[in-house]
């Protein structure tokens, strides 16, 4: 078989030709036809370009990603917070804490700056010296 038909006629000839021809003919049927050199130059161009282009969308999904996973990651922190704190009833501050003893007891009290009891233990060696101002009437909060 030949691989090129009616070479030296015009377009609109050859098809007239290769149609008075043909056993059949159907239209819109997919086929593979080879590419040009010129062609096959262009499609690595477009690629190239292509790649380039992808290339640039990856560094911006990049960097949408990570910016989604910052804002995900902080909502996610806030959230197990609020979940902690409700589940145990207690929240995490920080401030001045007053570390008041009461001898009585042999417990240090400590207080929040509202006057609260925070947490209460047992009195360090260095803590069981009492001093002349300790005696507060057992106003430490402390006692039952």
């Amino acid at each position: 078989m030949e691989t090129l038909l009616y070479p030296n006629a015009d377009e609109q000839t050859r098809r007239d030709m290769l149609e008075s021809e043909a056993f059949k003919v159907v239209d819109g049927e997919k086929y593979d036809r080879r590419l040009s050199d010129a062609e096959i130059e262009d499609r690595r161009h477009e690629a190239v370009k292509l790649l380039d282009k992808q290339d640039e969308l990856a560094v911006e999904k990049k960097e949408v990603m990570d910016d989604f996973k910052a804002r995900a990651s902080s909502l996610n922190k806030k959230l197990s917070t609020l979940r902690q704190e409700a589940r145990t009833g207690v929240t995490n501050e920080t401030g001045k804490l007053y570390y008041i003893p009461d001898y009585d007891a042999r417990r240090m009290g400590i207080y929040n700056g509202a006057g609260e009891l925070i947490n209460s233990r047992g009195l360090l060696p260095e803590e069981r010296q009492q001093n002349m101002f300790a005696s507060r009437g057992g106003a430490s909060g402390t006692e039952g």
